[in-house]
């Protein structure tokens, strides 16, 4: 009895020992990140947080084993490595594959020469005019697509050097070809159709005057009109009516190659001439006085109709009054997104679906309205 009483006694000391000895091993493997129980770094708790003995009985038996975080970090960065190098396939995040996500690291694709957009837009505007004589010919379909043409023109602003010097004022660069689904309004649209094609347009004018690759894109400026108002306002004024700007310099008594504030006084003073009020009691002086009167306005409307000093382009004051169709510089904003492809180019012509086609204009055109813009300048 007494040698049972004495283990009794000593046996809170054992375990006192022991648990000290538990303590003392905890804690050394907490200050080595590492439990000899689990057999694995700990980083379920903070260092000086010990792990309960509970704890650690229950990950032995289960033989689940916790990760540190540089070991996490370490197995992460391989991971990322080896996707890196796995092939494109369907949905993957390496290059090529469908639905591929673009990384910062992974170089974009290439950008198409703007001279082969160019000769592919060519070559669409050749279908498109095809496609064009076919309808026209076909006198029973109603409510197709509809064809129109249109001449555009570039201006480049201050700041771009040579390119500025010949491209001061409006330069008639490119013809556009458009279809669009019947009823809607192309003259609305061709904002748009240049913002899309404003790369091929600028690629018609570099070719014909390269020093037009010296200008920025911000420096371009563009406008349009239909290709029946060009050829008759503009192309007919200035290179198939000489007699008859001749004949409208006479009427007004200026000289040809007047300043358009030289035509504009003329005509204030022809008309002042020719007023009805002169001509009060005399209905044979007031007749003659009329018809000379509508040929002085022919003649004011042939030479510019003064409106060249009003919006300070030569270009945009040809044709007078009559020419009402040129729409003038477009806002960044009727452009949209300058070279992007818009999503009606790929839709059905019933839906609002429209096509374009671009070619270069001529370059002897082209020419002759730098040669102006340059003599203009010196």
């Amino acid at each position: 009895v007494s040698m049972k009483k004495g283990c009794l006694a000593w046996l809170p000391c054992t375990v006192l020992a022991l648990a000290l000895r538990l303590e003392l091993t905890e804690a050394y493997a907490c200050s080595h990140r590492w439990s000899p129980i689990t057999s694995q770094v700990s980083t379920l708790r903070h260092p000086t947080q010990p792990l309960s003995l509970r704890a650690k009985v229950r990950s032995a038996k289960s033989g689940a084993r916790v990760a540190s975080p540089l070991l996490l970090a370490a197995k992460a960065k391989s991971k990322s490595k080896g996707s890196k190098t796995t092939g494109g396939g369907f949905g993957s995040k390496a290059t090529g594959g469908f639905g591929a996500k673009k990384s910062s690291g992974v170089a974009s694709a290439p950008t198409v020469p703007a001279a082969d957009l160019l000769k592919r837009s060519m070559e669409v505007y050749d279908e498109l005019k095809k496609s064009q004589a076919v309808s026209s010919a076909d006198e029973d379909e109603e409510g197709g697509p509809s064809h129109t043409d249109y001449c555009v023109a570039l201006r480049v602003s201050d700041g771009s050097g040579d390119a500025t010097e010949s491209f001061r004022d409006w330069v008639p660069v490119a013809l556009v070809t458009l279809k669009a689904g019947a009823g809607m309004n192309t003259m609305e649209l061709m904002p748009q159709v240049i913002g899309a094609c404003c790369r091929e347009i600028v690629e018609c004018g570099c070719q014909a005057i390269p020093v037009l690759r010296k200008a920025s894109r911000a420096s371009m400026q563009y406008a349009f009109e239909p290709s029946d108002s060009w050829r008759t306002h503009v192309y007919d004024g200035l290179f198939s009516r000489a007699d008859r700007r001749k004949t409208a310099a006479s009427a007004l008594g200026v000289e040809i190659g007047a300043s358009a504030a030289e035509v504009k006084k003329a005509h204030r003073k022809k008309m002042m001439e020719l007023h009805p009020d002169r001509f009060a009691g005399d209905e044979e002086g007031a007749a003659k006085a009329q018809e000379e009167l509508i040929a002085v306005q022919s003649a004011y409307e042939t030479l510019g109709g003064g409106q060249g000093t009003a919006s300070g382009s030569r270009y945009a004051s040809i044709g007078g009054k009559a020419r009402v169709d040129f729409s003038g510089q477009l806002s960044k904003e009727a452009l949209g997104a300058l070279g992007k492809e818009r999503v009606a180019q790929t839709m059905d012509f019933d839906i609002g679906g429209w096509r374009a086609g671009v070619y270069p204009m001529d370059p002897t055109v082209t020419k002759e309205f730098v040669t102006r813009n340059l003599m203009a300048g010196n």
